[in-house]
Formats: structure tokens, C-alpha cells, sequence
């Protein structure tokens, strides 16, 4: 037999390998698919034995193996584990894009996907092109959300504010139109009642003095003693016309409020939040403070704008005019790293609040949160009120028992590996999603065990 015909037929029994192995993995099938299989088998070495002594050739395609890769096991290890050779295992996360695209804040957060991200120190940013982008509050840190009326800002201030919520952060919460509980951001999350350093306040300047000087005081105490957390975030909203409102002397006091969050405060878990629909020096004061208010944005999120040169003092010349044409929900994002893109934010209406409250094991209303002492003399504005490190928790804790702390365990393990609530349900509680008897009571006691879980994030 010539070298030639012998490379063919070498050729030949390379190529029957994927046979062989399907025969191998139809062992765990069945005998009879192991006797097809390996029949098949074969029949093409005899084929290759005969073509050979005749000096034909025939080209066949060589299994192709991927060396090295996560995705793809070896040859024998997929065979005699039953993995048929045509299966391609997509990485985890591209599965988990698919899933993702497209949900509710409400969704996500049934699904366990928010609890997943806060567990691990992060959050949701938003959907870029299509897909779940996650990261942090480093990403905003001191940052401002522009957009005329109805663009989508208080959408997608509430998703951000309500992970912070759940990852037990603390606000300061400063808003003009507080009394306009329909329209006001700072009205609707007064049901959180311990996520709050200071109730939500208005523009009486008493209140706004008291949280500017009390957060100034609590960097430089961080600072000194090298304290990173809890995470606060100062939320102003209606920026324009809180600014409006202040007397020269308290605006500058919050320029430098917000400068030095900007240039120092993140490193001691220290946020700002600006939300306004005008950034012109004008619009922020003036001269001397409009422009030092801008300086201190180290991230942008512009929805629409009706006006190009409100939206270039945002977000920049370059981008200005696309902010002219973006839907609502859509927004053009600059983190803090200076990388701008296209992001939607996952519908998150104020009802949502009810459900992150059963997550947290509260059950508050507005009522029930502490009238705001105003009326404090400024001497006491320097002893700030218990700060959240020492603040006593009041909220309901699940008693702790072996079951309950297995199941927790099980579940985020599950989540860890990418499972999603269905799958965690059919293998946790053997049921399938549906209207039955069973699933209704399963889906109670994961709903609970969830809420055990929020509560010790």
C-alpha cells in the first residue's frame, strides 16, 4: 500500500471519530443506540479499509477540536460523559443577555437578578444595546441627569435610588416640589422610612443648611478616621430651582459640597446625585457658581433635550444634537471613566416600591415617617443625628432557623451559576411555573426566603 493510499485511509478513520463517539455517549441512551452506533462505525472503517487497497480518495472533514477552550471539553471526556459531540455549550453570559433584555425593574427583581448583583457589590446600570450592563456607584458617583419633562429622568433616578435602597444605603433627599407627591421623586421614597439620614425636605433653608453642614462634617469625620461606608447618596432634584431659591452664601456652601464629593468624597462612600432640566452657567446660579457646580459632574446621563445648547452644556458638543432625538427611557451615558453610550433603563414605576418593602421585610406608608425638626437651633446642626452606621435597624428580621438558612444558601448558590427563578423552583421545589396549588405555595415560600436573603445583604 503506497503512502499515499494509507494517508487516505488514515484520513477516513480520523474522520469516523465523531461516530464513535456519539456511539460511546448512546451508551447512556440505551444498548441499542450503542450497537447503531458503533455498527456505524464500522461500516465506515470498512469502507476506509476497502477505498484504500483501491487507491481512491476520499476527502472527508476531520473532527474539529478547540484546544484550551472552557466551552468545548476534550474528545473522551464529552464521549464517556454522555455529551454528544454536536452539542456547542454557549458561555453563561451570553445566555443571561438574552434573558435579561427587555425586563421590568419588577421583573428583575422576581427573578432575583437585582438581589444577585447587590450580593456581589454591584448594580444595574441600565440595557445597552439590549444587553444588562451592571457596575457600580463609582461609575455615577458625581453625577447629573438632564432632560426636559417627561424624557424618562425620574425613571431612571428611581431605578438607580431603589437599589440603593435594597443594598441598604442611605439618602439625602433635597426637593423644591415635595409637596407635590405625584410629581416629586423625594415625596414618593419617603416610604423608606430607615433609608433616610434626614427626612426628605424641601427648599426651607434651615433644612437645606442642616444637610449640606451635617455632610460636610460627616466627610471630614470619615476622612479622619479612614470610615468608607455605609454608601449616602445626596439627591438633589429640581436643581434649577432649589439653586433659584438659595441666598448667594448657601449656594457656594453647596458648590463646595459638591466638589469635594466630586474630588474626594467617593473614596469614603460619598455620592451626589443632580437632577436638573437646564445647565447653563445662568441656569446654576451664575458665574461663579454654575460653572463650579458643572466642574464637579464626573458622570452625565442626558435624556432628550428640546434645546441643543442646554443639552451641549451636558453631555458636550460633539453628542449635543443626538440628544435632540432620543426616545423616551433612552439616554446617553458618560461614566466616570469618560466612555459614552446609548443606555435604556428598565421600566421602574413608583409602585414598585410596595414590592422592594416585602423584599425588605417593611411595611411603612408616609405617614409613618418622622416629621422633619426644622425648627433645630444651629447649634445643634453640628451634632448630627445617629449616623446610619449606628442607626438601630427596625426592620423585621425572619427568625433565623436551619431550614430557612439552607434554602437561603441553595438559592444563591443556584444564582451564582445563572439560574433564574424557574429553574430554581423546578429543582428547589419540584414544581413548574403555573396557576397550580403547588407552585402558589412554592412560590410563598421562595418569596419569603428571598426576603430573608434581602435582609442580611
Amino acid at each position: 500500500m503506497s503512502e499515499e493510499t494509507r494517508n487516505d485511509k488514515l484520513l477516513l478513520a480520523g474522520a469516523s471519530l465523531p461516530l464513535i463517539e456519539g456511539a460511546i455517549a448512546a451508551l447512556h441512551g440505551g444498548p441499542i443506540g450503542a450497537i447503531v452506533g458503533l455498527g456505524l462505525s464500522g461500516i465506515v472503517y470498512l469502507v476506509a479499509d476497502e477505498m484504500a487497497q483501491r487507491g481512491k480518495a476520499v476527502v472527508l472533514p476531520r473532527p474539529s477540536f478547540q484546544q484550551g477552550s472552557n466551552n468545548k471539553q476534550s474528545f473522551f471526556y464529552r464521549a464517556f460523559n454522555g455529551k454528544d459531540f454536536r452539542e456547542e455549550e454557549e458561555p453563561e453570559e451570553y445566555e443571561e443577555e438574552l434573558l435579561l433584555e427587555g425586563l421590568t425593574f419588577r421583573e428583575l427583581l422576581e427573578l432575583g437578578v437585582i438581589q444577585k448583583a447587590i450580593s456581589q457589590g454591584k448594580m444595574l446600570l441600565g440595557y445597552a444595546d439590549g444587553v444588562a450592563r451592571f457596575g457600580s456607584w463609582e461609575d455615577y458617583y458625581s453625577c447629573g441627569v438632564g432632560g426636559v419633562s417627561g424624557s424618562g429622568k425620574t425613571t431612571t433616578v428611581r431605578c438607580l435610588l431603589f437599589q440603593t435602597v435594597l443594598a441598604r444605603g442611605k439618602l439625602i433627599m433635597i426637593d423644591p416640589h415635595i409637596e407635590e407627591q405625584q410629581e416629586s421623586l423625594a415625596a414618593q421614597f419617603k416610604v423608606f422610612t430607615t433609608s433616610h439620614v434626614f427626612p426628605p425636605c424641601g427648599d426651607n433653608q434651615s433644612a437645606v443648611i442642616k444637610r449640606i453642614r451635617w455632610l460636610m462634617k460627616e466627610y471630614t469625620k470619615r476622612k479622619e478616621h479612614g470610615i468608607k461606608g455605609p454608601h449616602i447618596i445626596l439627591v438633589l432634584d429640581e436643581l434649577n430651582a432649589l439653586i433659584r431659591r438659595l441666598p448667594p452664601e448657601l449656594r457656594k456652601e453647596l458648590a463646595d459640597l459638591l466638589l469635594t464629593i466630586a474630588q474626594e468624597g467617593r473614596k469614603f462612600g460619598l455620592f451626589a446625585l443632580l437632577i436638573a432640566q437646564r445647565w447653563s452657567e445662568q441656569d446654576l446660579g451664575g458665574r461663579n457658581f454654575g460653572a463650579a457646580i458643572r466642574t464637579s459632574l464626573a458622570s452625565t446621563l442626558a435624556h432628550r433635550f428640546t434645546d441643543e445648547e442646554q443639552a451641549q452644556k451636558l453631555i458636550g458638543r460633539k453628542n449635543a444634537a443626538r440628544c435632540l432625538e432620543l426616545e423616551q427611557g433612552h439616554y446617553l451615558f458618560r461614566d466616570t471613566q469618560g466612555q459614552l453610550m446609548e443606555m435604556t433603563t428598565p421600566l421602574t414605576v413608583e409602585s414598585d416600591a410596595t414590592y422592594i418593602q416585602r423584599l425588605l421585610g417593611v411595611e411603612n406608608s408616609p405617614e409613618k415617617t418622622e416629621k422633619p425638626r426644622e425648627n433645630t437651633p444651629e447649634r445643634e446642626v453640628s451634632d448630627p443625628p445617629e449616623t446610619p452606621r449606628n442607626q438601630a435597624e427596625t426592620t423585621e428580621r425572619t427568625p433565623e432557623n436551619p431550614q430557612m438558612l439552607e434554602r437561603a444558601r441553595q438559592i444563591i448558590a443556584m444564582q451564582a451559576e445563572g439560574a433564574q427563578k424557574p429553574d430554581i423552583m423546578r429543582q428547589l421545589w419540584k414544581v413548574n411555573p403555573g396557576g397550580s396549588e403547588d407552585y402558589k405555595r412554592a412560590n410563598e415560600e421562595y418569596q419569603h426566603v428571598m426576603r430573608f436573603i434581602a435582609e442580611r445583604l
